[in-house]
């Protein structure tokens, strides 16, 4: 969810790089997703704002 809100998370900080970038990334996310390690922010997310969206709507908050 926070990748779709922010702008610069799920790859979008280094969308508007005009050269080459090098990320250093330690990981203690379990199977070392780079799309999940501090929320993506060098390394593009598959999933959209639909996606995020969709999950919103199954979860069943209680008052």
């Amino acid at each position: 969810m926070r990748k779709h809100l922010s702008d610069i998370k799920g790859g979008k900080l280094i969308e508007g790089m005009s050269c080459t970038g090098i990320s250093f990334v330690l990981s203690d996310v379990i199977g070392d997703d780079l799309s999940s390690i501090s929320s993506g922010l060098t390394y593009s997310d598959k999933t959209t704002f639909s996606d995020a969206i969709k999950i919103i709507k199954n979860i069943k908050l209680k008052k």
